[in-house]
């Protein structure tokens, strides 16, 4: 991931800060490589990530990334999962060309969370677990 600050913040933000995020995607290699990462954390989080590449021919190397994460939260009865993949092909049509084709595809399952709010003006009467929207 990049971040552009600057005179680009003035053309692509929207007031300060301001810039724009340039995601820089993992590309095929012609070295077989590859990582399986299983994580778990706070509030049942659960997650998988796969990064796996290889070359089919001399020509041509694929490479697929993925994951899979399924979590609660502090918060009463809020439940996420996302999931996604993005497989990647190179093909070297030349010494002075190739084709690089990228997909990405994520799909998430999460409510829509406006927090807690205030009665009287006073923060804290509501405890910060409870979720007051609509689980479904």
């Amino acid at each position: 991931m990049e971040v552009l600050k600057g005179p680009r913040a003035a053309l692509f933000g929207r007031g300060e800060p301001g810039g724009t995020i340039n995601l820089v995607t993992k590309r095929p290699t012609f070295e077989s490589a590859g990582e399986l990462r299983v994580s778990a954390g706070s509030f049942d989080t659960y997650r998988t990530d796969v990064d796996w590449t290889t070359p089919i021919s001399d020509a041509i190397a694929i490479r697929l990334v993925g994951f899979y994460e399924d979590a609660n939260s502090f918060r009463d009865t809020v439940e996420t999962r996302k999931q996604g993949v993005s497989p990647s092909l190179v093909w070297l049509m030349s010494e002075q060309s190739q084709m690089v084709y990228e997909l990405e595809y994520s799909y998430q399952e999460l409510p829509f969370d406006r927090g807690v709010g205030a009665i009287d003006g006073q923060l804290g009467r509501i405890p910060e677990g409870r979720f007051l929207g609509e689980p479904s």
